[in-house]
């Protein structure tokens, strides 16, 4: 799925796929040179946004942008994928994505999981590549492969899985921000290699 670019004044999600609602499964399948802008409002997703289930598998989630013009804290994010469900991420590939926002925040070069009060995030990835995603905010630039956003996200794990040669300001390989609440989020990290990457 390549090569899509949209660009508006208002908020923007998954430039190649979006799913709100409802359960969505990508199999062998490139998502690739796909750009999402924004001039005056969040950009979310530059390959891929969803919100409820998402499995990608054997498949290779490749140069798509996000750029967003917006003072928000929050304001670019997800280069590769943008999620805020439950995520199942095997034998996949995120690599070469940006996100730029040239007045606010941006977060998740190659992904971005952002759980809400009323959303619970649970994320598996297994025998995974992210690598060489970047990310560039005026205020802050977090996770340029991963940034990781819970409140309550429990058993939710990254295994077998290379995280290299991404950039950003802080967590150039990830970032991981947690709730204040008696009983934190878990994240189990087993079996993978955290190397070469640059804040």
């Amino acid at each position: 799925i390549p090569n899509h670019s949209a660009t508006g004044d208002s908020f923007g999600t998954g430039c190649a796929l979006t799913s709100d609602n409802g359960r969505m499964t990508i199999t062998s399948t490139p998502v690739s040179h796909n750009a999402l802008k924004t001039l005056q409002d969040i950009a979310t997703g530059g390959g891929i946004y969803s919100s409820d289930a998402l499995t990608v598998s054997d498949s290779v989630v490749s140069e798509n942008s996000v750029s967003a013009s917006t003072a928000d804290a929050f304001g670019a994010s997800g280069g590769g994928i943008d999620m805020r469900g439950t995520l199942t991420l095997g034998r996949t590939t995120l690599s070469l994505n940006s996100v730029t926002n040239s007045k606010g925040g941006a977060a998740g070069g190659g992904l971005f999981a952002h759980e809400t009060d009323t959303s619970t995030v649970l994320f598996s990835l297994t025998n995974c590549t992210i690598a060489n995603n970047n990310v560039q905010g005026a205020s802050t630039a977090a996770g340029g492969g991963l940034a990781l956003h819970l409140l309550r996200s429990r058993n939710s794990s990254i295994d077998f899985c290379t995280i290299y040669g991404n950039s950003a300001s802080q967590g150039g390989g990830m970032v991981t921000t947690w709730a204040d609440t008696p009983r934190p989020p878990d994240l189990l990290l087993k079996n993978s290699i955290v190397a070469g990457n640059f804040a």
